[in-house]
């Protein structure tokens, strides 16, 4: 669709080209943003759960 607007001969301009990158670029930091902020979430959660968990456990064992 852009080149049917810039036409088939022209290249994109370097502002262009690099704008893309840039774009490119702070979607893959954004994505791993996400992961990190899940995985770390994750693992919270994953040991609270175990640990509260365990000390019942070990309440019950203890009685």
């Amino acid at each position: 669709m852009m080149r049917a607007i810039r036409g088939a001969h022209q290249r994109p301009t370097a502002v262009q080209i690099c704008s893309r990158q840039i774009c490119h670029s702070l979607a893959a930091y954004l994505q791993l943003q996400v992961v990190w902020i899940y995985s770390v979430l994750f693992k919270f959660v994953n040991d609270t759960w175990i640990t509260a968990h365990h000390i019942k456990f070990v309440g019950q064992a203890r009685q």
